[in-house]
């Protein structure tokens, strides 16, 4: 309810100057935490986050380590409403647009500052990972997960067999992250909202393990050893044909 009064506050707040801001079709903006949500009237944050987030001028990064992070809400000249959470310590946007995916923005300096300044006195939402499954199996001592996006990288589409992953957050109202991913073992390549990642060697083992895709002991992935069996197999079969091919003497 809190955030449909900001909301609605906001509007008529930035209602007369509404061309200004670019194309105009940014109409309102607030900041949230769990118990208060900030308007912005700071009408250069408005015009920027327009850019960013409408006109797509943002650039696009994948997701931060998980920090406490506040919810921003914005509402076109339309009506259409969209919700994003805010990450003050990465300067990273996580944006969900009235329709279409979910996008991760890299902010500029200045609009993460300015970001900042508006969630002043509302409290950050305090986030953590209360329940994982990896690989349909449920995950014992989850709060590791909290680290699933630490020292990531930007990787390529996953082109072979992957795993689903599922997490839950504790209820503060909003998600830091998505809840579902799937996950390539063979490539460590984590995926979610059409962004394909590359996880530390720390987190594949930790999801390997919990997929129950390594034995105890630190022994060979499943996933390695059909590989392995998979590739004998076709190599025997292309020495069989060879040998089939070969003229007699």
């Amino acid at each position: 309810m809190k955030r449909l009064v900001a909301m609605a506050a906001a509007a008529l707040f930035l209602a007369p100057a509404a061309p200004a801001f670019g194309k105009g079709q940014l109409r309102a903006v607030s900041v949230c935490g769990p118990e208060l949500c900030n308007i912005v009237r700071d009408t250069k944050l408005v015009a920027d986050l327009e850019g960013l987030l409408y006109l797509n001028s943002g650039e696009l990064t994948g997701p931060p380590p998980l920090e406490p992070f506040y919810g921003v809400d914005t509402v076109t000249s339309g009506g259409a409403t969209g919700a994003g959470e805010f990450f003050p310590e990465a300067g990273v946007l996580r944006w969900r647009p009235p329709s279409g995916e979910a996008r991760w923005l890299a902010l500029p300096n200045r609009v993460a500052a300015s970001l900042r300044t508006a969630g002043r006195g509302a409290g950050p939402y305090e986030p953590a990972v209360t329940h994982a499954t990896a690989g349909g199996k449920s995950v014992d001592g989850a709060a590791g997960y909290t680290h699933l996006f630490d020292d990531v990288q930007m990787a390529t589409p996953p082109s072979g067999e992957t795993i689903p992953l599922v997490l839950r957050f504790r209820a503060v109202g909003r998600r830091p992250w998505p809840l579902r991913y799937r996950y390539e073992p063979s490539t460590d390549t984590l995926v979610s909202e059409g962004r394909a990642m590359r996880v530390s060697g720390q987190t594949a083992s930790m999801i390997e393990r919990d997929a129950g895709l390594a034995g105890s002991g630190g022994g060979t992935p499943r996933w390695a050893f059909v590989g392995a069996v998979a590739a004998a197999l076709a190599a025997a079969t292309l020495a069989a044909r060879r040998a089939r091919r070969r003229p007699m003497r």
